[in-house]
């Protein structure tokens, strides 16, 4: 017999909650932690918290501190025995900012949210701490975009999936104008300030009138969307229109009494109809109709159920009048008659004029003859109508029920004929074309629809409306369907929808919101969320007001939800909670509130139907649940007396049973919250009566029952087991590992194994199953035990109550040989062979055969080659190079002596793949150019190869006094070599130095470059002297000579050299430069007459000498001296010198003996000092050809 649980209530994490069949008592000891509190008048409400599997726990509440609230953090890592000091997570401290919710991620990443309602009625928030609490990220709104105030957030993580749902009022008051033929939304209208309920065209179709609660009438441009006109005649909602069928008037009814008959096109008042034979009607008006030939205008009131009106006739009836619009004469039916008795919803002519429809919220339609107001058809709906539409022949009319159906009936029959049912809410509004024969709905879920009548489906689903759709018309050529909705308060909706955002990186970014319900019914009310192990989104709700039930919904991608599932229907059903297990399983709990306060649970792996009271006296229900699902707590408050303790129910079956309420506090309190880990560790936190403090303890389930086998792999008897299957076993709870694997066995008629048999052994992370995988296959053929010892105990010590033994038969050898291989390389060059090697084990057999398959870059089948064995099992080939690009491709197989074929890859249409490349690059052979001209274009010339494929040949060059290398395309120049590239480098205006190098790419992408050159600019080039010109000065005795010497850098300096008259000695002058290219010197007059030797020299800035020597030997030119005519003298002086000589040479003749026999004399001095006489003339000879004089 097992025995009971015990629960021990401590503030320490000392065991683990494990599995059980059933739950026991429980019983609490050890004080709670307070975490913060004894302060007045600081009051605490809203807390919640997450435990998280290391031990830390997580608490989050609202204080308030004189007018305004706070969200307050404070954290535990020492399973709660204490806490840290409480933090102020908002930074914005005006205003309220409560209600928050917490959760963490696997990485430890704390999500905060919670409303701020410090600018409007609300709004989400949203902070993290990646530090596990130290700081937090500064808050902000997780949706800016809000239409309505958002309320009651809720959170949950799991990876780094983060979800978060909250409850927003919703205001889409917009009318949307969609394509008939394809749903999509040509445009939407925007004015009205409160909701739309009544629109229809113009019979031209050139027209969209709207009234809506905002009490206007607004006249469109339905083509353009642009708002033509305002009516503001009407003091309350509008809640019917009408063109007549001409359309040159225009029908509305309000609440306010009136029906206000417009003039068109001005939209002046024509009349209003709110007297009844002299007595004002006093009675709001639901609906109107003009008849088909505008004589008369059917009005259907809102009678009782008006609370702005006093009782008593006739304003209180369910009125049903048609007034004659010649003379104002009118017809009533109403209760008191034949007529409804609950308000009418809508009325309609038949198109031949001779009929009138009524519906109403007493479940009838009926038909009237319009002459008389006699009572035609009185047909029992079942449910209430709000709308009705005739079909174009008038044999058929369409009603728009509460049930969500729109129900055809058969007037002559007064029979529903067909339905339609595809709404998930009541339906509002229907109509009928009379172009396409196709009926278009409205509901109060987020969509409209156009149904194909002849197979009674909806053919189109216009979704965008967040609000309920209240009405629906065709244009009159049958292309558009208008549609438009809202929050509306005729309905008595006060709408709220429940919004999901979901994020995939823990909360850093969202999904734009997505509507979780697909129906607007009321106010959804306390969203709450979950998520499982495959991050599937579980929400579930409440519809506060009307009491229709507890909601469910879920979603694979938090943007998509299915459709709404209702948990239970019942009066006042409130306050749900959900909390999810790995495997996606939810648990839900409820509060019913009709009078009694009973708390309910229901789970979804039975769709919800298995509803469970877990007590009769019980509100703020709480559920949470370990991952495993193992461990289940429902917590409640009760309402009996006066305590108010803490009260929980624990399971752990997965909410199949539950054990006895358990007080988990003795204390009163205000508010709770539960969390539990992984491993069923249960932590609470609550709120005193007061308000003043927080505490929070944890819970430990006391195991004293033993662990069972509840799996194993390969099953029991099972045949044909692979020799090389693994050893699984799952236990009920996590177990002591090391006594697990010290009492496993495997068994067989030859041999035995156990642990150290293995290869591995590997445990989950909760510790209840383990797999054993072992170093060598099983044998052929082999019956096997497979025995876990009584000795395996759990983490209590309980050990199982006997050995667990199963058996198994492995299959005959039918197992192929094992392949294994790594691949060298997924690149290889082309030029080199690809060497691959294999490792080929058969366990129990002989390997027959091994095959390399491969298909090369040019191949067009597989070519086979069989495989060298170097040793053991190790096989080597080669695929040969491929010696141009592309993939190839192989495989290899090997078979055994048993006819065992493997293959790896293993599929059949798979490979090993490589990629055959180029990876050598282009040689580039050049011998660079040391100096270049200036002024002169330079040509490079290269030889560059490829072994493959030469793709480009680029010179990139630095002209002289450039910062940026200017790029050249050389081309193939084979007047050198069959490989040589040229190309020409622009002239240098400039001296100095010019860098060049190459580069060379080829198909593969493989690239080469050359040294960076350098050229020395330079100037080669001589000057030109294009002419030398002598002209004659001062009567021919002077000489300019004038040069004209251009240069193509900058001439440096021009000279002149000339020889006087007489002369034999080149003077050098320096030629002056007069301008442009022109250089000049003056040869000085000469004191002789005679002829003069001259030429010129000319030298550039870079030293490059010119001469007119080079053309010629000189320049000569005949001058006149200026001195007297010296002929005479010259005469004299010979006569003179000859004289002399015959002196000298008698005087030699006559004393040369006894001169020679005489002493030798000395120089006389001026012989010495001033050399041979007959010198001295000549010397001042020279000294004037110098001088020129």
């Amino acid at each position: 017999m097992l025995t009971a649980l015990t629960l021990i209530f401590v503030s320490t994490l000392g065991a683990v909650l494990l599995d059980s069949p059933n739950a026991g008592a429980v019983s609490t000891s050890t004080p709670p932690v307070l975490i913060y509190g004894n302060i007045m008048p600081i009051q605490q409400s809203y807390p919640d918290l997450k435990v998280t599997d290391d031990g830390r726990t997580y608490v989050v509440w609202t204080q308030r501190s004189g007018a305004n609230d706070n969200v307050m953090f404070s954290y535990s890592t020492n399973n709660g025995t204490s806490f840290s000091p409480p933090k102020v997570l908002n930074t914005n401290i005006s205003g309220n900012q409560a209600r928050p919710r917490i959760d963490v991620t696997d990485a430890g990443i704390i999500l905060v949210t919670w409303i701020d309602s410090s600018n409007d009625g609300g709004d989400v928030y949203l902070t993290r701490s990646v530090d596990g609490g130290e700081t937090f990220e500064p808050e902000y709104l997780v949706h800016p975009d809000t239409t309505g105030t958002q309320f009651n957030p809720d959170i949950t993580a799991k990876g780094d999936t983060v979800a978060i749902v909250w409850e927003e009022e919703v205001h889409d008051n917009s009318i949307r104008i969609w394509n008939a033929n394809n749903g999509v939304l040509d445009r939407t209208l925007d004015g009205h300030t409160a909701a739309t309920l009544c629109l229809e065209f113009s019979p031209d179709g050139s027209t969209l009138a709207s009234g809506g609660e905002d009490s206007l009438v607004r006249i469109w441009n339905p083509n353009t969307g642009a708002l033509v006109q305002n009516l503001t005649d009407h003091a309350n909602y509008v809640t019917s229109l009408n063109w007549s069928y001409d359309g040159s008037m225009l029908a509305s009814g309000s609440y306010d009494q009136n029906v206000t008959i417009w003039n068109v096109p001005g939209y002046t008042v024509m009349n209003r109809l709110n007297q009844v034979n002299g007595v004002p009607t006093q009675n709001s008006v639901n609906a109107l109709a003009f008849s088909p030939n505008s004589s008369q205008i059917a009005v259907g009131y809102l009678g009782k159920l008006n609370p702005m009106q006093p009782q008593g006739p006739p304003s209180d009836m369910f009125n049903l009048t048609v007034w004659n619009l010649s003379d104002y004469s009118n017809w009533t039916v109403n209760e008191d008659t034949v007529g409804h008795n609950n308000e009418i919803k809508d009325v309609s002519f038949s198109h031949n004029g001779t009929l009138l429809a009524s519906c109403s919220k007493d479940r009838t339609l009926k038909v009237w003859n319009v002459t008389t107001g006699a009572l035609l058809r009185d047909i029992n709906l079942n449910t209430e109508a709000y709308s009705l539409s005739w079909s174009a022949n008038d044999t058929l009319i369409s009603t728009a029920l509460a049930n969500g159906t729109v129900a055809v009936v058969n007037i002559t029959t007064s029979a529903v004929q067909y339905w339609l049912k595809s709404h998930t809410s009541r339906v509002n509004t229907v109509s009928w074309s009379e172009v396409r024969d196709e009926i278009a709905s409205g509901a109060s879920e987020l969509n409209a629809k156009v149904w194909e009548l002849a197979g009674k489906t909806a053919r189109l689903n216009l979704s965008g409306h967040q609000n309920s759709v209240y009405t629906v018309d065709w244009s009159s050529d049958g292309n558009h369907v208008a549609t438009g909705g809202g929050n509306s308060g005729q309905y008595g909706m006060g709408e709220k929808q429940v919004f999901c955002l979901y994020s995939t990186d823990a909360g850093l970014t969202f999904t734009n919101p997505a509507a979780v319900s697909d129906n607007n019914l009321a106010l959804k009310s306390q969203p709450r969320v979950d998520m499982d192990a495959a991050y599937n989104v579980h929400v579930v709700w409440y519809i506060s007001g009307s009491g229709v039930g507890i909601f469910y919904s879920n979603s694979s991608d938090g943007v998509t939800f299915n459709e709404d599932v209702g948990i239970s229907a019942g009066s006042e059903w409130v306050t749900p909670d959900v909390a999810v297990e790995d495997s996606g399983a939810a648990h839900v709990v409820w509060q019913q509130k009709n009078g009694v306060t009973n708390i309910h649970y229901a789970n979804s792996t039975d769709g919800f139907s298995n509803d469970v009271q877990l007590t009769t006296d019980g509100q703020l229900p709480r559920v949470a649940v370990s991952d495993s699902g193992s461990v289940l707590w429902a917590g409640w408050r009760p309402t009996a007396g006066s305590t108010y303790p803490f009260h929980a129910n624990v399971s752990v079956d997965h909410g199949q049973t539950f054990g006895d309420p358990t007080t988990l506090t003795t204390e009163r309190i205000s508010a709770s919250a539960i969390s539990v880990d992984s491993y069923g560790q249960t932590s609470f936190v609550w709120i005193n009566w007061n308000r003043t403090e927080i505490y929070h303890s944890s819970t430990v389930l006391q195991d004293n029952w033993r662990p069972t086998v509840i799996g194993n792999f390969p099953a029991h008897n099972a045949v044909d087991v692979s020799v090389f299957t693994n050893i699984l076993v799952n236990f009920s709870e996590p177990m002591d590992q090391a006594s697990v694997e010290g009492g496993f066995s495997v068994n067989n008629a030859t041999h035995s194994l156990d642990q150290n048999d293995c290869s591995s052994i590997t445990w989950n992370g909760y510790g209840d199953k383990v797999n054993f995988s072992f170093e060598t296959p099983l044998d052929y053929n082999g019956f096997y035990s497979v025995t876990i010892a009584s000795s395996a105990t759990d983490l209590s010590g309980n050990s199982l109550a006997s050995n667990y033994v199963f058996t198994f038969t492995t299959s005959a050898d039918v197992d192929p040989p094992v392949i294994e291989h790594i691949q060298p390389a997924l690149i290889w060059g082309y030029d080199q062979p690809y060497d691959v090697e294999v490792t080929i084990i058969d366990w129990w057999g002989t390997v027959t055969a091994a095959d390399l398959h491969y298909k090369g870059v040019s191949d067009s089948n597989f070519i086979k080659q069989a495989l060298t064995n170097i040793g053991g099992g190790l096989y080597t080939a080669s695929i040969p190079a491929q010696g141009s690009l592309g993939n190839v491709s192989y495989y290899f197989t090997a078979s055994d002596n048993e006819n065992n074929n493997g293959r790896l890859p293993l599929a059949a249409n798979q490979y090993f793949n490589y990629t055959v490349v180029d990876s050598v690059g282009p040689v580039i052979t050049h011998i660079p150019e040391d100096i270049g001209p200036v002024q002169e274009p330079i040509g490079i010339s290269a030889v560059v190869v490829d072994q493959v494929q030469l793709v480009s040949v680029s010179l990139y060059y630095l002209g002289v006094g450039e910062s940026n290398f200017t790029h050249v395309n050389m081309t193939t120049d084979t007047s050198f070599d069959p490989n040589g590239y040229s190309c020409t480098i622009p002239a240098q205006m400039e001296i100095g130095n010019l860098r060049y190098n190459i580069t060379a790419t080829d198909g593969s992408n493989n690239s080469a470059n050359t040294s960076l050159y350098t050229v020395a600019i330079v100037d080669q080039l001589r000057p030109d002297i294009n002419s030398v010109i002598p002209e004659y000065l001062a009567n021919e005795t002077e000489v300019l000579v004038r040069a004209n010497i251009t240069d193509n850098v900058a001439v440096d300096e021009v000279t002149l050299y000339f020889k006087a008259v007489g002369g034999d000695h080149w003077v050098e002058r320096n030629m002056a430069n007069v301008g442009g290219d022109i250089f000049e010197f003056t040869i000085p007059a000469q004191r002789r007459s005679g002829t003069i030797f001259y030429y010129v020299n000319a030298t550039d800035t870079s030293g490059n000498l010119a001469s007119t020597l080079t053309e010629q030997d000189q320049f000569q030119v005949e001058v006149i001296g200026t001195g007297p005519n010296n002929t005479l003298y010259y005469a004299l002086a010979i006569v003179l010198i000859a004289l002399v000589v015959v002196l000298v040479y008698l005087m030699v003749t006559k004393f040369g003996g006894k001169a020679g026999k005489s002493e030798q004399k000395p120089d006389t001095p001026e012989e010495s000092e001033s050399g041979p006489k007959g010198e001295e003339p000549k010397e001042q000879e020279r000294v004037d050809e110098d001088e020129g004089q």
